[in-house]
């Protein structure tokens, strides 16, 4: 999908967008940077094979939203600024992709807030820049490839609430693994 395609999107009433159930393959980087306050985005169900760079990024603002929904994909690939201007995002959904790991920076300058939902991938690990997301409350991340849970997989995540990490391989759980959260759901 070509970033031209969503320009003028700016009077500020479009707060949804519904693009799930389609046939899209991809989105061109800044595909939604013409739409001056995306509240919730839905593209689950279609054929993504990657998310790219600046997907909603505007020199001139930081974006607030509620969700991003990409679930019923087939990305394997996040650019690694592929969230840049977007400030604050309460809940992402990647789940059923191909995802093997997530790049490093891609939630510099981003806090998701709420959910985090990396379920029924092709993880083997927690990616690293999890560990940034100082609000995240929920993380789901069940049906993956994950064997090792190290103590520094979830240190310094406070908020974190619920984790859903059931059906994966897992034959290693280091002590005090969740001793710097504050689980109430495992």
């Amino acid at each position: 999908m070509d970033a031209d395609i969503m320009f003028g999107f700016t009077g500020g009433l479009l707060s949804s967008i519904r693009l799930n159930f389609n046939k899209l393959q991809s989105l061109g980087p800044q595909t939604f940077s013409g739409v001056s306050s995306p509240w919730r985005i839905v593209l689950h169900h279609n054929n993504i094979q990657e998310i790219p760079s600046r997907l909603m990024y505007r020199k001139d603002k930081e974006l607030v939203m509620y969700s991003l929904d990409f679930d019923n994909n087939r990305i394997e690939r996040v650019a690694p600024n592929a969230f840049e201007g977007i400030k604050y995002i309460q809940a992402l959904y990647f789940s059923t992709n191909r995802i093997q790991y997530l790049p490093d920076e891609v939630f510099i300058n981003t806090t998701v807030g709420g959910i985090l939902d990396l379920s029924l991938n092709l993880l083997q690990s927690i990616p690293q820049c999890i560990r940034s997301l100082k609000r995240l409350r929920h993380l789901y991340v069940h049906g993956n490839r994950l064997s090792v849970l190290s103590r520094e997989t979830f240190s310094e995540m406070y908020s974190l609430r619920d984790l859903m990490i059931s059906d994966n391989p897992i034959i290693l759980i280091d002590d005090r693994v969740f001793s710097e959260t504050q689980l109430v759901n495992l």
